[in-house]
């Protein structure tokens, strides 16, 4: 048998029977530093569109009761910062997606619209979520072809 066709099988065979992690202990580390507790980068962005995870979370808004289907949108208030039409959409071009600058193409004038919102970075969950969440980071492993998870919690 060739050699190159000897490693192309061994490897094959390792690689089938083995497990994989998400991330190295280092990046894991980061959880709550640089990035938030569920893996994003804590820092906005320079321009400031994106602004920085607030640990507190999303403000609870007024008339808001717990165990109800009812939703209270918390920036119920809040105007578009400005709107995105067939007339303007290629000044805002690099930010949207080749489909979306499709349908301003495809329905032009009297087609639709996009209104452009302040950002909010304010999802939080409970700190055992989080500790759950960073032992996830290093010991939940694919297994099965990455079929299954492994070594997993809650959260």
């Amino acid at each position: 048998m060739p050699t190159a066709i000897a490693h192309t099988l061994l490897w094959a065979a390792l690689a089938a029977g083995s497990a994989q992690a998400a991330v190295s202990p280092e990046q894991a580390a980061q959880l709550g530093k640089t990035l938030t507790p569920m893996g994003a980068e804590m820092a906005g962005n320079a321009d400031g569109s994106i602004p920085a995870w607030d640990p507190n979370g999303t403000p609870v808004p007024a008339g808001y009761v717990p165990r109800t289907d009812d939703y209270i949108a918390p920036y119920a208030d809040e105007v578009p910062l400005y709107t995105i039409t067939a007339r303007n959409w290629k000044q805002y071009a690099e930010h949207l997606t080749v489909g979306t600058q499709a349908m301003f193409e495809k329905y032009g004038e009297d087609g639709w619209e996009m209104h452009v919102y302040p950002s909010h970075r304010g999802a939080v969950r409970p700190d055992w979520f989080y500790a759950n969440t960073l032992k996830n980071a290093t010991g939940a492993q694919l297994v099965d072809d990455g079929q299954r998870i492994e070594g997993n919690y809650p959260g």
